[in-house]
């Protein structure tokens, strides 16, 4: 395994000062103790919830090679063996390795931003680019301002891809990290009511997504879905960052990755689509018809770093959704055998609407059919009206019985009928419980909720035996 820093490189980059002596080269970066490997250096970085300098002594004792801390805590390891880096702000020193990190690759570098389906669409551009270089991801969803530099510190220098995610849930985040990551190809996957919270208008939050672009190479290409209602927004923000071009997917005959006919069996969907106008046939081990747009996005990646169109298309046969984005378990527990659709990575109006009318075609045949749903976070003003609008779909699957999770909910739950209300309450505990005593053989249940509702939670428990 080549190593990601020498000493001198790393001195080069991130402005500080050196105690102790270092030696060898630095293999990797992490901000989590629980994760060091030999000859990594361990970053303190003060998080909401814990201060990474309180775990500097377990880094070490783990085998890292030298710990980055804050000049206002360098006085609590006089005596010390370890190496330490005493930097004025660790944040800000990680994004100066970040910058140095990206200035130094030759890779072609790919972001990802948009309301929906960020995660997948960047796990798709990973695999389908693997068998035409060496492509370097986040592990996870990596998108925030200290995500993001963490992805890029740990950016090998001999890779010919790398693929970030930019999450947003605040004005003006979006534009620094897109500064960093400075993508040669830029992806909006939509735009929709999601963490619209702290925003004024979803004009506001669109706005916030194309900032993506201002971080662009001069050459680059913003991939967007074309069924968009922001598209002249979007086409107007692309012309005012004097980038390479407009690239767009979708159903239209103005887009440059066009979808031509999609058809369906029991367990996967084949698709028909034209790339510049030449046609190719696609195949997902999937009916979960809202991946096609992740699909559709991932090719035109793929098409426009110049990788192979056709490995590509043989990966995507392939390819399986994340723990948490619509996947299908059978489980036996207290000796009853049921379904889960475990959908509870994340909720917002559109992605619980796809997702329960992905849930209504394929428990068409259940014994019972059982939601598990869990409030959609940061909506703003709107959240009530957000919430109360999930009944026709809910109606239209026509459960046994429904669980609702979160306060938001409370106005939805009031519109259930007597006969079908499972249990609401804030707590996802006291919903696994209820839930629990109801299963049995043959039911069919689908978990959704923001993560913040602890859906995943009951999801997660239901697999145990027990």
């Amino acid at each position: 395994m080549n190593a990601l820093y020498t000493i001198n490189e790393f001195k080069q980059a991130v402005k500080g000062e050196c105690i102790g002596k270092p030696t060898g080269a630095i293999m990797g970066i992490s901000i989590d103790s629980r994760t060091i490997q030999k000859n990594d250096v361990f970053w303190a970085i003060e998080g909401e919830r814990f201060d990474g300098h309180d775990f500097v002594d377990h880094a070490i004792q783990a085998g890292a090679c030298m710990a980055v801390v804050s000049r206002q805590y360098a006085s609590d390891y006089p005596k010390k063996k370890a190496s330490l880096y005493i930097v004025d702000d660790t944040l800000a020193a990680l994004k100066q390795l970040a910058q140095y990190a990206r200035q130094r690759t030759r890779a072609n570098v790919i972001a990802i931003t948009g309301s929906l389906g960020k995660t997948t669409t960047k796990e798709m551009i990973r695999q389908l680019l693997l068998p035409s270089g060496r492509v370097h991801a986040a592990p996870s969803s990596y998108n925030n301002h200290i995500g993001v530099p963490l992805t890029l510190v740990n950016m090998p220098t001999m890779c010919d891809y790398a693929v970030f995610e930019i999450g947003t849930n605040h004005p003006g985040e979006i534009e620094p990290l897109a500064q960093l990551v400075a993508p040669d190809i830029a992806v909006l996957t939509c735009i929709e009511p999601v963490h619209i919270g702290n925003f004024k208008s979803m004009n506001d939050l669109a706005l916030e997504k194309t900032t993506l672009f201002l971080g662009m190479k001069d050459q680059g290409f913003a991939v967007v879905n074309g069924n968009n209602e922001y598209i002249p927004l979007i086409r107007e923000q692309v012309i005012k960052s004097h980038i390479g071009g407009f690239f767009r997917y979708g159903s239209s005959s103005f887009d440059e990755v066009r979808i031509l006919d999609v058809g369906e069996n029991a367990e996967s969907l084949s698709l028909d689509i034209a790339i510049m106008g030449e046609q190719y046939s696609l195949y997902l081990p999937t009916t979960a018809r809202y991946l096609v747009n992740s699909a559709l996005a991932a090719i035109a990646v793929v098409y426009l770093t110049g990788a192979s169109i056709e490995k590509a298309i043989e990966v995507l046969a392939r390819f399986k959704t994340l723990e948490g984005r619509g996947n299908i378990k059978n489980i036996v527990r207290n000796e009853k055998q049921f379904t889960i659709m475990d959908d509870s990575y994340n909720a917002s109006p559109v992605s619980m609407h796809n997702g329960l009318q992905h849930f209504n075609r394929l428990a068409v045949r259940a014994k019972r059919r059982v939601l598990v749903l869990g409030e959609m976070l940061e909506l703003g003003k709107d959240s009530k009206r957000y919430h109360v609008g999930l009944s026709k779909i809910i109606n239209d699957c026509n459960p046994h019985k429904v669980f609702l999770v979160g306060q938001h909910m409370l106005s939805l739950w009031q519109m259930i009928e007597t006969e079908n209300q499972g249990c609401f309450s804030n707590d996802w505990k006291e919903i696994l419980v209820e839930l629990d005593n109801y299963i049995d053989n043959g039911d069919y249940i689908f978990i959704k909720g923001s993560n913040g509702s602890g859906v995943h939670h009951i999801a997660k428990a239901l697999y145990s035996k027990d």
